[in-house]
């Protein structure tokens, strides 16, 4: 499966876990999925910001070489195929 057709099927999950959270108690293993969702989501915002902004299409790429992988990718872009 591809990144991108990960990432989706993790972001269903996590819809998934967020309306059963409304209702019930979540067990600590999905309570873990939702945290580990969460960050990657919030690892992708900086990066379309950043895309967005004028001449972000020459800075974007520039960072990607600067900073940490772990710090940009979400996690599904990280693992190995």
């Amino acid at each position: 499966m591809g990144h991108i057709q990960t990432e989706i099927a993790e972001s269903k999950e996590l819809v998934q876990l967020l309306q059963k959270a409304r209702t019930t108690e979540l067990s600590d293993e999905e309570k873990q999925k939702v945290k580990a969702q969460m960050l990657d989501i919030l690892k992708i915002i900086p990066s379309f910001t950043i895309f967005m902004l004028p001449g972000g299409t020459l800075l974007l790429p520039l960072l990607l070489k600067i900073l940490p992988k772990e710090f940009i990718f979400p996690t599904a872009f990280l693992e190995k195929d």
